[in-house]
């Protein structure tokens, strides 16, 4: 059996590598460390997991944490980690027109929430970073 950290940390990657812009550039999204040359980017961090299983499968929660990372030269703006926060939440979301993003075959996520979301600021090096605890129910059929 695939481990439900894995499954949720490839199809969360998988959904946002190459789809999010800021400025007409793509932002890249890191599976670990980040590029050191990178201005603005996400990263997903660490992955935790814990049993829930019902009578219809053998279910998980799982959360996932993000960081969107913007370095800046000058003083400090949240205008392009609020703008990245938006569009990763219309593609990992559902809503009442998307589902959200999909798990490999066998697998299905029936809850996907923000857990949190907290702005750290360094001021010492006008950075600023996002960080989003995503929250899913999945389980495997």
């Amino acid at each position: 059996m695939k481990s439900p950290e894995t499954i949720l940390r490839d199809s969360v990657f998988t959904a946002l590598d190459g789809q999010i812009t800021y400025n007409a550039v793509t932002i890249p999204v890191y599976g670990g460390k980040a590029d050191p040359g990178a201005d603005l980017y996400i990263v997903m961090e660490e992955t935790n997991s814990f049993e829930g299983s019902n009578k219809q499968g053998f279910g998980n929660e799982v959360t996932l944490t993000l960081e969107i990372v913007h370095f800046q030269d000058r003083a400090t703006t949240y205008k392009a980690t609020d703008s990245i926060y938006n569009d990763m939440m219309e593609i990992l979301l559902p809503s009442v027109n998307t589902p959200g993003f999909t798990l490999a075959a066998g697998w299905q996520a029936v809850k996907v929430r923000v857990d949190t979301s907290d702005f750290l600021e360094q001021a010492e090096q006008t950075i600023v970073r996002r960080i989003i605890r995503l929250k899913a129910t999945i389980y495997q059929y």
